[in-house]
């Protein structure tokens, strides 16, 4: 009964069709004999049956695509796992901190420490002049590799070139990285040389807010079954540097700058109540 089935619906080829697995060998060879027609139909779609066009209109949606590099870039940059970030909190994140340092259309911004580019790359859809840094090389080709035409370096943030200026420089989630306050000194006089008129250290551990820092992760720590004891012994070595305010005041004295703080609000962000913002800005 299959067979003749087959035979009344594919024709002469089906009629060597024998059970279920020769049915399969069929379907490949019928999918075969059919690969052609299809690449060619691809390549004139458009005259064969304009309404394929639309399909093509999906496909080359640029904002779709767009999404999901930026997503990725979030995730390699590690901020999927510090609350509920997804693509468009992301976007709105970005966009209050742009505003702190007066980005607009035009205005170049370099990003020390810019991992994959997570906080570049919505202004580089905007056509905004990008670049970065960071001691990470396959993040760093990440970021070039999203966003050519671009000058992105792998190199540590005490080596940033003062000689090529943007309008803006920033860091986001860099500063509790350092070693001492020496190195976060030297990177902050780096970032400011190269900077034509702001500067911003954006997501800075709170000097306040250290006790309650490691009291909310040991709390979690010991949820998942481990002690206290062992929440030192694997952070000894992975500690984040924090700050108070006077750091950047004598900063901003010494160099004559303006300075704002700011604190971090976004509901999204796991860590907002734990850090703040810090602006500069030089003189017309």
């Amino acid at each position: 009964m299959k067979s003749n089935v087959f035979s009344r619906k594919y024709g002469k080829l089906s009629r060597s069709v024998v059970g279920f697995r020769n049915c399969h060998i069929f379907i490949l060879a019928r999918k075969k004999s059919r690969r052609k027609s299809h690449l060619y139909a691809r390549e004139n779609y458009d005259t064969i049956n304009p309404m394929m066009s639309n399909w093509k209109e999906v496909w080359d949606k640029k904002d779709r695509v767009q999404k999901y590099i930026l997503e990725c870039m979030v995730k390699s940059d590690g901020f999927d796992s510090l609350g509920t970030f997804q693509v468009q909190n992301w976007s709105d994140y970005c966009e209050t901190l742009y505003s702190k340092v007066g980005v607009r259309e035009g205005v170049s911004v370099f990003e020390a420490g810019c991992g994959s580019g997570a906080f570049l790359y919505p202004l580089f859809l905007k056509g905004n002049t990008v670049g970065g840094l960071d001691y990470c090389e396959q993040l760093v080709n990440m970021a070039g590799s999203f966003m050519p035409g671009f000058h992105f370096l792998c190199a540590d943030a005490e080596e940033l070139d003062t000689d090529k200026k943007f309008d803006v420089v920033v860091s986001h989630s860099l500063f509790h990285y350092f070693q001492d306050y020496d190195k976060a000194r030297t990177v902050l006089e780096k970032m400011i040389f190269k900077s034509n008129k702001v500067i911003g250290v954006f997501d800075v551990c709170d000097e306040e807010m250290k006790a309650e820092y490691h009291k909310e992760r040991i709390e979690n720590f010991v949820k998942e079954g481990f002690t206290e004891a062992q929440y030192w012994e694997k952070y000894q070595n992975l500690d984040h540097l924090f700050y108070s305010r006077s750091f950047f005041e004598s900063v901003a004295n010494e160099f004559g700058l303006h300075l704002e703080f700011s604190p971090q609000t976004d509901p999204n962000y796991g860590n907002s109540r734990l850090r703040y913002n810090v602006t500069f800005r030089k003189s017309a």
